[in-house]
């Protein structure tokens, strides 16, 4: 995921419904990559990402690369 963080949040990702990972995102200046792994037992041919921001601050999501 590339943000550009304006504060702290927290960031849940599930992918087929399944919780896969949580990110701490601190304030940062400029973008910022964060990677989270997803593991091969949730891979199908298609896949649904959520991600979910739990705050304080807004999570501000510029692009997901899903590999």
């Amino acid at each position: 995921m590339r943000t550009a963080p304006h504060g702290k949040t927290r960031i849940f990702a599930r992918v087929n419904g399944a919780p896969i990972g949580v990110v701490d995102v601190e304030r940062y200046e400029g973008w910022k990559e964060l990677f989270i792994e997803i593991p091969a037992e949730v891979v199908t041919t298609d896949i649904d990402v959520e991600l979910f921001d739990e705050g304080p601050e807004d999570f501000n999501d510029y692009h997901v690369w899903v590999t």
